[in-house]
This record gives C-alpha cells, sequence and structure tokens, in this order.
C-alpha cells in the first residue's frame, strides 16, 4: 500500500508543474487582453470598428504566441511582459490587428527557437519603431527558422546578429540593414553546412 502511495505522489509531483503552467497560460492570456482592451478604452483616432479589429487580431497573436511556446520552462511574468510591449508599440505605430497578430506570432517563433524573451521582445518592436515592414519581418523570420530547424544554427548567436544589425538603423538605410541581416543568417547556414 505504502508503495502504491508513493507512486502517485512521484506522479503528482511530475504532474503539478505542467498543470501549473497551464494555469499560467490562461492567466497571461486574461491579463493580455485585459492590458489590450484599457490600450484601446480611451483611444479617440481609432474607430469603434478598427478598435474591434484590432482586439481581434491581439487575441489571435496572444493565442498564437502561447501556443507556439506551449510546454517550455518560461518566466510567466517576462513572457506576459513580452506580448504587451509588442501590442503598445503595434497602437503606438497604428498597426492593423493583422498586422498585430503577425508580429505576435513572430515573437513567439522566436522565443520557441531559442531567443531570450526580451531579445525576442525588442527585436520585434526595432522592427516596429524603425518601420521595416512586415515583409521585411516575415522573410528574416522565416530565414531564422530554416537555419535554427534545419542547419542547427545556434539562436543566440542570431538573436545577437538581430539585435546588432538592428541597433545600427540610425547609421544605415533600411534597405541596406535588412540586406545586412540576410547576409549574416545566410553566412551563419553556411558555416553550419560546413560543419
Amino acid at each position: 500500500m505504502k508503495k502504491i502511495v508513493s507512486v502517485t505522489v512521484i506522479a503528482l509531483a511530475f504532474l503539478l508543474p505542467v498543470v501549473s503552467l497551464a494555469m499560467d497560460r490562461g492567466e497571461i492570456y486574461d491579463s493580455v487582453m485585459e492590458y489590450t482592451k484599457g490600450l484601446l478604452l480611451n483611444l479617440s483616432t481609432f474607430s469603434e470598428g478598427a478598435k474591434k479589429a484590432f482586439f481581434n487580431g491581439v487575441s489571435r497573436g496572444v493565442k498564437e504566441a502561447l501556443n507556439l511556446t506551449e510546454g517550455m520552462k518560461l518566466d510567466p511574468e517576462k513572457l506576459e511582459n513580452g506580448l504587451k510591449s509588442v501590442i503598445k508599440t503595434s497602437l503606438l505605430w497604428r498597426l492593423s490587428g493583422r498586422e498585430t497578430k503577425l508580429l505576435l506570432g513572430g515573437f513567439g517563433r522566436f522565443v520557441q527557437l531559442g531567443f531570450s524573451i526580451d531579445g525576442a521582445s525588442k527585436i520585434v518592436r526595432r522592427f516596429v519603431i524603425r518601420d521595416l515592414g512586415l515583409s521585411a519581418f516575415k522573410k528574416v523570420s522565416w530565414l531564422v527558422n530554416i537555419a535554427v530547424r534545419k542547419y542547427g544554427v545556434s539562436a543566440s548567436s542570431l538573436e545577437a546578429i538581430l539585435k546588432k544589425k538592428l541597433s545600427m538603423l540610425d547609421l544605415a538605410s533600411k534597405k541596406d540593414i535588412i540586406k545586412g541581416i540576410i547576409i549574416s543568417i545566410k553566412e551563419k547556414i553556411r558555416e553550419a553546412k560546413r560543419r
């Protein structure tokens, strides 16, 4: 009997962190959506239709980011703050709900691939603040995904490249920055192929 009880206790001990994580993610979603509602409440420059579309886009984007990072051992508070920072920046730059969904999904993808939460958030916001364009963001995100998943390039090295290149925006044209990022990622892929 003692053996059965001890096995049950051990099993529960393994299950508890999973249950806690699931609860945390539900709480993160609710908190982020409440935060978004607060941002939109007194925003006079958006029509009611635009507010609704933005809110719905955020909802889908947050769900996507949480699904992408499901099962990862992440700091819930950092994850929540990362999502909120992307949403706030998107709203300040008057992006649509569709565009914000794409950015939130990209944020979740970067974290899933191994980027730090702070680094992923900073990179996504830099694309918005410097008006680099969503097509460039999608292209870079796709290339990062290929580099990590297919060729085993270190996510931390790619994060460092993106942060460095994006910090040079005051010194080079937007086109040159994106070109530099793509060249650097491709070089990492070539290095990985040679190993």
